[in-house]
């Protein structure tokens, strides 16, 4: 059943994310094309259509500005990595990212991106559920760290 919510993007995911600088616009829609490397284990943005690209949208609102920015993250879409690659794309990787972060970053013990609410449509009832989780207490030490 969520496998089906998923697909057919009626189950909703919210994030929190660390990334760093200042984004400017300060919120924002991006749309792009994402292509994917499944041999390397990395997807790649395109700013163009090609065949082997999806479409991709990723909105994001800032919470807090500064050295190190605190996002609010919506997938529109929802792709393999997209959140880490288009805030790579836009010059602000998130903080902690292995793969498309900035390899002179601050060290921080964890990728700096959580999904922090849920949202879906009960099976049955179709009563629409919400699912909050707050960040760990790594965010906070971790921006503390970072400014």
């Amino acid at each position: 059943i969520l496998t089906d919510a998923f697909r057919d993007r009626t189950l909703d995911k919210r994030y929190t994310c660390l990334v760093r600088g200042m984004m400017k616009p300060p919120c924002a829609t991006c749309r792009a094309y994402l292509r994917k490397d499944a041999e390397a284990a990395r997807v790649a943005i395109l700013d163009h259509p090609a065949a082997d690209a999806r479409p991709i949208v990723t909105e994001y609102e800032t919470i807090e500005s500064g050295p190190v920015s605190r996002l609010r993250v919506h997938l529109v879409t929802g792709r393999t990595h997209q959140i880490r690659v288009h805030m790579h794309s836009l010059h602000h990787p998130v903080a902690g990212d292995p793969i498309y972060g900035a390899k002179n970053g601050v060290k921080v013990p964890r990728l700096m991106l959580h999904a922090h609410t849920l949202a879906f449509d009960h099976p049955r009832t179709g009563e629409r559920l919400f699912f909050k989780a707050d960040p760990p207490e790594a965010f906070e030490k971790a921006l503390k760290k970072l400014r």
